[in-house]
């Protein structure tokens, strides 16, 4: 585990002119790119964006919004899951409630085209969550909504044929949204908040073990479908954690409009607490409702929240006393808006700075031009090596000598350690040579070899193996 991160900011806006409206559940990186979706002038769109802020979007599919939020309605934003990791993304949206149809599709990263693509039909759906099985499989867990009864379901997607199976319901009580809250770290399985009936929180959470495909309480029991929800344990936050047999999760106290980090025991009691924010310059209630999320990355619980200085913060969580470093601080006093950590615990946080909340209300101002959306990627801080200059061929006399010079650039963001390696045809190692590079710095190595014996022509290779990484 890393003790120092790199962070870089890019922003974003779609090449049509249109401001990214909503990014609410959609966030997954690879490498050093991140992808979301987003709605923009009655269209869903996957976006990608890489460290340098290049970006393109690729149009998915019309959303059918409700005529009272307008054809930026986020509530059609699809949701997003690799099928088939750097290749091939499955993204669902595109619907809010009657107005239908839930629409999928398959994308080719490579080719940056849809491939496959279909829709629910008239079924009313609700908000997605989508999680890659054990057999390559994906899984919908939606909101279902037939005549208004509002319950969760289960489909699931077979990549290899692009069929939907309907797998049946998850709850037989009322349930009106679920999400993708985060992981239990200890086994690996999903964690679902599922809204307890009545409102659209508090909500339950819940297990999904992507081996067995079964649903379990936080203690491990196994939730015989369709279950009851409403006495499950509760969390008031959409996103959650469960690290060394601990749940770690957000509160908003709306009476005192604070927002707290809490961990408690599988047993529900409270642990410790961490205010992370009160309300700051006479701030909506609804931005400090939507103003957090959590992630846990190298092995580490990180929390983004809006601070009170009015700075989106992200920091470090300790585990046991909840105490935060800071890691990160936005260098204006824009206020973070619907945070979405990224999904597969790689590294990165993607929200919305709005400009002014002062007295307005957040979902008027969401559909406003009057915000960014920001992309963060953490990355450890450390080298990375790269091989600048070196001779592309060299001839001799059999078992002659020669020097061979290697210049090798360190284009991370630390110091380290890099070793040269020169192989011969058979792949052994002829020589070697060690040295410490700054960051940003570069180092020429001079290594002393003996042509092969025998004469003719041969392929052999260099390389630069980074000792800090253990990778080449």
């Amino acid at each position: 585990m890393a003790t120092s991160y790199v962070f870089k900011e890019v922003t974003n806006q779609l090449t049509n002119g249109n401001t990214v409206t909503a990014v609410l559940d959609a966030v997954i990186r690879y490498n050093d790119k991140i992808y979301f979706t987003t709605v923009a002038g009655g269209y869903c769109y996957l976006v990608e964006v890489d460290k340098q802020g290049n970006y393109r979007e690729l149009q998915l599919f019309k959303n059918d919004y409700d005529p009272a939020y307008g054809e930026d309605d986020d509530h059609g934003v699809p949701s997003i899951v690799w099928i088939e990791e750097g290749k091939k993304i499955l993204a669902v949206g595109g619907s809010h409630t009657i107005y239908t149809p839930k629409k999928w599709a398959v994308v080719d990263i490579e080719n940056w085209s849809i491939v496959a693509s279909g829709d629910f039909g008239s079924v009313w759906l609700g908000n997605t969550v989508l999680v890659k099985t054990a057999d390559g499989k994906i899984s919908l867990i939606v909101v279902y909504e037939p005549n208004g009864a509002r319950n969760i379901r289960w489909y699931e997607f077979d990549p290899s044929n692009n069929t939907w199976t309907d797998k049946g319901l998850v709850t037989n009580a009322e349930s009106r949204t679920v999400w993708l809250a985060g992981y239990n770290v200890d086994n690996g399985n999903v964690l679902i908040t599922i809204a307890k009936p009545g409102g659209y929180g508090p909500f339950a959470l819940v297990q999904f073990d992507p081996n067995t495909k079964k649903f379990y309480d936080v203690n491990g029991n196994e939730l015989t479908l369709p279950f009851d929800h409403s006495a499950l344990f509760e969390v008031e936050r959409m996103y959650a954690y469960i690290v060394n047999g601990y749940v770690y999760a957000g509160l908003y106290d709306f009476d005192n409009n604070v927002l707290y980090l809490k961990k408690y025991d599988l047993s529900h009691n409270e642990l410790a607490s961490k205010e992370l924010c009160s309300q700051a310059n006479g701030a909506n209630t609804a931005y400090l409702y939507t103003s957090s999320a959590l992630l846990y990355f190298d092995g580490k619980l990180w929390v983004i929240y809006r601070a009170n200085d009015n700075k989106t913060t992200i920091a470090i969580v300790d585990l046991d006393t909840l105490d935060l470093t800071v890691m990160y601080k936005s260098s204006s006093n824009d206020i973070v808006f619907w945070p979405v950590p990224e999904r597969y615990m790689n590294g990165a946080f993607v929200w919305h700075n709005t400009l002014d909340t002062s007295g307005q209300d957040n979902w008027a101002i969401e559909a406003s031009s009057d915000h960014i959306t920001y992309i963060v990627f953490i990355d450890p801080e450390q080298p990375s090596f790269k091989i600048t200059s070196y001779p592309t061929s060299i001839s001799g006399k059999p078992s002659e000598t020669k020097t061979i010079s290697v210049t090798i650039e360190n284009q991370g963001s630390s110091d380290g350690d890099c070793t040269v390696r020169i192989k011969d045809h058979n792949g052994n190692v002829v020589a070697s040579q060690q040295q410490t590079i700054g960051a940003g710095q570069s180092y020429t190595f001079n290594l002393t070899i003996s042509l092969p014996s025998s004469v003719g022509s041969y392929t052999w290779s260099i390389e630069a193996y980074n000792t800090d990484t253990g990778s080449v």
